[in-house]
């Protein structure tokens, strides 16, 4: 058998490339597994709901999955217990003992996992590169956000600067809960203990 040498850095095809024509092993299954367990989940969720409020991470989530086109078996499902999202295979977490099952019940196993891969290493990147994009966008016109971002840039906890600023925790909590809109005196405090200058434009 001849072997040709290609020269590209397309992991998809790369993967296409390994797997078609070959018996899928459990050592497959494991290293995907593996992948899953680092990849699936989508931290940009939970740090849209920091930013802004879960309603508007909801809302930039729905307008991502409009543009996904996920097929009916992979869905972006959220923890009904936290701001964990993660892209789901029936609604569930891949690991390796429920990828495993899941295949056995295939009539082509072999061609449903490749199919698998496939979608995953291609949709958790457009994923991550679409909720980035519209977090940057949101970020742009929201003073709030941009601060809350800045401390945790600066490892500080709202208490912190709530010190720092001598802001009232309890209003600087509600502020950055989006329960009460912050004067322009607070804000300067804020900004200032951000170590930042206020601009109004």
């Amino acid at each position: 058998m001849q072997v040709r040498v290609c020269k590209f850095t397309d992991p998809y095809l790369l993967n296409r490339i390994i797997i078609k024509g070959k018996p899928m092993t459990q050592d497959k299954i494991k290293q995907f597994a593996e992948w899953c367990q680092e990849n699936q989940h989508i931290p940009q969720f939970d740090i849209a709901v920091k930013l802004f409020t879960r309603k508007k991470a909801n809302i930039i989530l729905n307008e991502i999955e409009q543009h996904l086109n996920l097929p009916d078996d992979i869905q972006l499902v959220q923890s009904p217990y936290d701001n964990d999202l993660y892209l789901g295979l029936d609604t569930c977490p891949i690991d390796e003992n429920y990828l495993s099952k899941y295949l056995d019940k295939q009539d082509n196993p072999d061609k449903t996992f490749l199919y698998i891969v496939d979608t995953y290493k291609s949709k958790i990147p457009q994923i991550i590169n679409e909720f980035n994009k519209r977090i940057e966008d949101e970020l742009e016109n929201d003073v709030v956000a941009q601060c809350i971002l800045e401390r945790n840039a600066h490892g500080m906890s709202i208490e912190d600067l709530a010190e720092k600023g001598a802001i009232d925790i309890g209003l600087l909590t509600a502020i950055e809960n989006r329960k009460q809109t912050p004067s322009l005196r607070i804000l300067t405090k804020i900004t200032s203990a951000l170590g930042k200058k206020l601009r109004i434009t």
